[in-house]
């Protein structure tokens, strides 16, 4: 059944209705779901620019993949042939990081920012193809450095506790991303989430890997703040999925736990200089666009 959304405008105009007595009269839009970068050019710049002109907006944030940029070399094989004929129906063969580069140094003149969010997960191959990422490591790195060269802040997003992996692979990951010459302006750490109906869930099922409980999440957590250098932001360290459709993310806990902390973490907050400092965070909206039939089908959705 198709997915019904109403247009950006009015899923702005809701979403500030909603919370602005509550966080104040600044957001940033978020465009979260699915790939928001896979379209008609034409069409993205314009919706970009809609959420950009509105005078309470400070920026935006795009969720996409590093083969969805329309970078040369590394956009995702299937749609290639799809997208040439929509540029030639727009007339608009200008390429999505190009546009991404253009609107960035435009809007920046009136103090307001992109940036965009690529859904990494892991560094090691073996999980990726597990998890059928779709893309090699190297297309992440062309695409973090063509975000660079048009001086687009970009955030990594990296999921821990994938079948398969150690803790020291987790930090790996962690490391990696930090490590690049690329730097990412943030990072979001999100624990896995096993899901109803998908291939990971059956796994799950068959007793293939176990998720993490609540006091290894915590310990991995931190030990991965103690990595991140202080000039990336961390934008996120845990998160929900759909409860209605969840089987399981962390053993014996609901997820709400781990943003309460138990009267025991006064010792873990010890450990680490980065607890405790972030002061305030922006609202963000989600802004929800139709995913792509053609990009591959991850094993951990439906």
């Amino acid at each position: 059944m198709e997915r019904k959304t109403l247009d950006i405008k009015r899923q702005m105009e809701r979403g500030m209705a909603k919370f602005h007595k509550k966080v104040g009269e600044k957001f940033v839009i978020y465009f979260q779901a699915y790939t928001n970068t896979y379209g008609d050019p034409a069409y993205l710049e314009r919706i970009w620019r809609e959420a950009l002109e509105e005078e309470s907006v400070v920026g935006i944030s795009i969720a996409t993949r590093p083969d969805c940029l329309g970078i040369p070399g590394v956009s995702v094989a299937v749609k290639k042939a799809e997208m040439a004929a929509v540029e030639n129906q727009s007339g608009n063969a200008e390429t999505v990081i190009s546009i991404l580069g253009r609107l960035q140094k435009e809007y920046a003149e009136s103090g307001k920012f992109i940036w965009i969010e690529l859904g990494l997960q892991t560094m090691h191959e073996a999980t990726a193809e597990y998890i059928r990422r779709g893309y090699l490591l190297s297309t992440y790195e062309t695409a973090i450095q063509a975000l660079a060269d048009n001086h687009i802040p970009y955030i990594t997003h990296v999921i821990l506790g994938l079948p398969g992996e150690t803790e020291d692979d987790m930090l790996a990951t962690v490391r990696y991303v930090c490590g690049q010459q690329a730097k990412p302006f943030g990072i979001k750490l999100q624990l896995l989430h096993v899901l109803r109906g998908t291939d990971l869930c059956g796994d799950y099922e068959a007793g293939s890997f176990e998720v993490l409980s609540q006091d290894e999440y915590i310990e991995l957590v931190i030990k991965c703040l103690e990595v991140i250098p202080e000039d990336i932001v961390i934008h996120r360290v845990t998160g929900d999925g759909p409860k209605i459709f969840s089987r399981a993310a962390l053993v014996g806990e609901q997820t709400t736990g781990v943003k309460h902390p138990s009267p025991e973490d006064e010792n873990r907050k010890k450990r680490t200089g980065y607890m405790g400092k972030i002061k305030k965070v922006l609202p963000i909206f989600l802004v929800f666009m139709r995913a792509p039939a053609n990009v591959p089908n991850l094993r951990f959705t439906k």
